[in-house]
């Protein structure tokens, strides 16, 4: 993919929202990356596919939450990620379905994991900005790295 500013600045946004989500709720991952390829602008490299319910669908709210919260724009505004990630909730789906037989209808409690990371995130606000900005100029940072941002933030 061709790598524009604001699409970097707006990607490094959405990928520390995802990563704060996952920091507060004690889930560990191997990298974040702002660095575009042919299927995303950025990404979140899980150690593991494992995670409760509410937490993985509050994950994915959380990129376009933060993008949008950083962009001051309406609940309309349609972050550049938007796609990849209702395109991994359904996969998710799929997956959660498989391997618990419960069918999970997230259309109906979509908003509530809106609201749960839109909290997450307004309380995480200054951890949110600090991962974006090291992702700007890091354009990679591993766990171990944004666990550092953290602590230095004082989360």
């Amino acid at each position: 993919m061709k790598n524009y500013p604001l699409r970097e600045e707006y990607t490094a946004y959405h990928e520390a929202g995802h990563v704060v989500s996952l920091l507060v709720n004690g889930e560990k991952f191997k990298h974040v990356t702002i660095i575009p390829d042919d299927n995303s602008n950025g990404h979140v490299h899980m150690k593991s596919q494992t995670m409760r319910r509410m937490v993985f669908f509050e994950l994915l709210c959380c990129g376009g939450v933060a993008e949008r919260l950083h962009a001051g724009a309406s609940a309309e505004f349609l972050h550049f990620g938007i796609s990849d990630d209702v395109q991994v909730m359904a996969g998710g789906l799929s997956e959660w379905k498989r391997k618990t037989g419960e069918l999970f209808e997230v259309e109906d409690q979509w908003d509530m994991f809106v609201d749960m990371a839109e909290i997450v995130l307004g309380e995480n606000w200054m951890l949110v900005c600090a991962v974006a900005n090291a992702l700007l100029k890091r354009k990679t940072l591993t766990y171990s790295e944004c666990l550092a941002i953290k602590k230095r933030a004082g989360v």
